[in-house]
């Protein structure tokens, strides 16, 4: 009889504002919690749940790239040799001599020749 009593009070329970409930360990069913996380965790979940998924990957792609690239912005994009290989390129035109690349009286063999031969044609 006392089983019966704690079933019904059971039964009785009402589910939350949403109507979500679960399931405990009896197999009855208890009401999910509704309120946020306290304290910051919260709000930032709140936050979270409130941008739509495909804003939230776009920003989370750009983030990633940006902390990739945004350091090695001022490096690898001019050398500090790009004036020489002119020079080697216009030492060519100015010689006649395009087998063999100079830079100021000795041979220049740094760089493949056909670097050379490109820059030569703008000369």
């Amino acid at each position: 009889m006392a089983e019966s009593t704690k079933q019904e009070q059971h039964d009785q329970q009402p589910p939350t504002a949403d109507g979500s409930v679960t399931t405990d360990c009896d197999g009855g069913e208890q009401p999910l919690p509704t309120q946020p996380l306290p304290g910051i965790f919260g709000r930032t979940a709140a936050l979270l749940r409130a941008i739509p998924p495909d804003r939230f990957a776009l920003a989370f792609v750009i983030s990633i790239g940006a902390a990739i690239l945004l350091p090695y912005l001022g490096v690898g994009f001019f050398d500090c040799w790009e004036t020489h290989y002119g020079e080697v390129a216009r030492e060519m035109v100015v010689r006649d001599d395009y087998l063999y690349p100079h830079w100021k009286s000795d041979y220049f063999f740094s760089k493949p020749v056909l670097l050379f031969w490109l820059m030569a044609v703008g000369f």
